[in-house]
């Protein structure tokens, strides 16, 4: 168990256990595959980037208990991200999907 935290959601921190040691199956940039064997921060990284891929964030595996001390963060954070696109300074969720509709629509031709 370690503090870990992510840029989506700035300034929150909570304990979240992982794998001290993990192997990874992969492809270099010419398709070929290979394995290594990672540990302690660099298996943290890779175990938290890959829970993105799978839509998880690191606070879906924060310790139970220590959720209600970084939920209202978060809350506030949610406020101040509304309060943004109230005012106009980021687009309206409306405006994030017309835009991922199009990068989808870009991605499949």
């Amino acid at each position: 168990e370690d503090e870990e935290g992510c840029l989506s959601l700035p300034e929150i921190y909570g304990p979240v256990t992982r794998a001290t040691k993990i192997m990874v199956d992969a492809f270099d940039l010419s398709g070929k595959q290979f394995a290594m064997e990672l540990e302690d921060l660099h298996a943290r990284v890779v175990q938290h980037e890959f829970d993105h891929i799978e839509g998880v964030m690191f606070t879906d595996r924060v310790a139970p208990g220590f959720m209600p001390k970084i939920q209202p963060l978060i809350e506030d954070l949610e406020l101040q991200f509304r309060n943004r696109q109230k005012e106009g300074t980021i687009p309206s969720d409306e405006e994030y999907k017309k835009q991922l509709t199009a990068l989808e629509k870009a991605r499949t031709g």
